[in-house]
C-alpha cells in the first residue's frame, strides 16, 4: 500500500459532506460528552503542524465509520470507557 494516498472524491457526495460535518459537530460537542472520535481529532490537530485541518477531518470521519460499523456488527451502545480502552489497546501494538 502506498503511503502517500491523497484524499480522493470517490463514493456519495451527500455521505462525505455530511460526515464532514459530523466531525465538527462531535468535536464542538465533546466539550460536554466526551468521544474519543474527537480526542482523536483533537490530538491530531495539536501533534501535526504540517498536515492540513482537512486531512485530520478525514481521518477521524474513517475513524467515525469504523467505530460505527464495529458497534452495528456487535450490538453495542456506544462506551466512551470502553472506547478509549480499546483505543489505548490497539496503540500498543
Amino acid at each position: 500500500m502506498d503511503s502517500n494516498l491523497s484524499i480522493t472524491k470517490h463514493g456519495n457526495a451527500v455521505a462525505r459532506k455530511l460526515l464532514y460535518r459530523a466531525i465538527g459537530q462531535i468535536d464542538n460537542a465533546a466539550k460536554t460528552n466526551p468521544c474519543h472520535i474527537a480526542d482523536y481529532y483533537e490530538s491530531k490537530k495539536l501533534s501535526s503542524q504540517t498536515k492540513g485541518f482537512k486531512k485530520i477531518a478525514i481521518a477521524s470521519i474513517h475513524k467515525l465509520i469504523r467505530t460505527i460499523y464495529a458497534l452495528i456488527i456487535n450490538d453495542q451502545p456506544y462506551d466512551y470507557n470502553v472506547a478509549t480502552h480499546n483505543q489505548k489497546d490497539f496503540s500498543r501494538n
